[in-house]
């Protein structure tokens, strides 16, 4: 396997790594490189272009590694079919798990981001204007009026990963589920799961 330097486009010193590579993954943080080959994996340590012992496996075609890189799924085509886990902290291999005829691809779904936004909700026409509740927010139905800005708690919201948008423990609502441009809103406690008329739906580009 050789190497080349993406600045420059020159190749390094080709890396040794078995019979017959076909096929490379780079865990997600740019650390290890895992070369399949005909009967094993190579680690290749990246920042000194190093290969470590090989993993045994049956003859390997594709490599997917999980999001948070703990750990690499091989697909094997040998005698029997299967996928080899890898543990990338040790590079051992776990026990094949037998999948069918000649696995060709692995795909693994994506880690679920989860993230909260505070702040203010600032009016795209008047922006020194800002959303604000008027009354004691430990009440259902505390009112939600547009006020000047002036960075009190009361104009604090936070955008919650269920996509509530919430106050001291509230969630702003639309009165009585309503639906047309105009209706009121108002505050309501938080509940789990969130409630149609808590979720905001963000606007398509």
């Amino acid at each position: 396997m050789t190497p080349i330097s993406t600045a420059t486009n020159t190749p390094g010193p080709p890396i040794t790594v078995g019979s017959d590579p076909v096929f490379i993954a780079i865990t997600p943080n740019s650390k290890t490189a895992y070369v399949a080959t005909d009967g094993s994996v190579i680690p290749i340590t990246i920042a000194t272009n190093k290969a470590g012992p090989p993993i045994t496996t049956q003859p390997a075609v594709f490599i997917a590694i999980t999001p948070d890189g703990k750990t690499a799924y091989v697909a094997n085509h040998g005698a029997t079919a299967t996928i080899t886990p890898i543990a990338t902290a040790t590079n051992t291999a776990s026990p094949p798990i037998p999948v069918g005829h000649l696995p060709l691809f692995i795909a693994i779904t994506p880690v679920a981001v989860t993230r909260e936004t505070h702040g203010p909700i600032v009016s795209d026409y008047r922006v020194a204007t800002c959303v604000a509740y008027k009354g004691d927010p430990a009440k259902d139905g505390s009112t939600v009026v547009i006020a000047h800005c002036n960075g009190s708690p009361g104009q604090n919201w936070t955008i919650g990963s269920d996509e509530t948008i919430r106050i001291d423990g509230d969630c702003l609502d639309t009165y009585h589920d309503e639906t047309r441009n105009g209706a009121p809103v108002d505050l309501h406690r938080q509940r789990h799961p969130a409630m149609a008329g808590t979720q905001r739906r963000p606007r398509q580009p």
